[in-house]
């Protein structure tokens, strides 16, 4: 596997920032939504890791098709 660079961490945290952010704002919102506006942005793979990663950190939950915002309220 390549190594990462810089700029795809900085993109990859950026990304993963406005997931949580939207999720958050939102309180709850379809994973297919939140996939569709980020299409252009990361492959749907690179989008399930990020998912899987906000999971296991307890930020948000998955159930079905449905994000959830599990974190602290800010």
């Amino acid at each position: 596997m390549p190594a990462v660079t810089k700029a795809e961490l900085v993109q990859g945290l950026m990304l993963m920032k406005a997931v949580c952010e939207t999720v958050r704002e939102l309180g709850e919102v379809p994973s297919g939504t939140v996939y569709a506006a980020l299409m252009g942005h990361c492959t749907f793979p690179a989008y399930q890791s990020l998912i899987s990663q906000l999971v296991n950190t307890g930020l948000i939950s998955l159930n079905g098709n449905l994000l959830k915002w599990t974190g602290p309220i800010i």
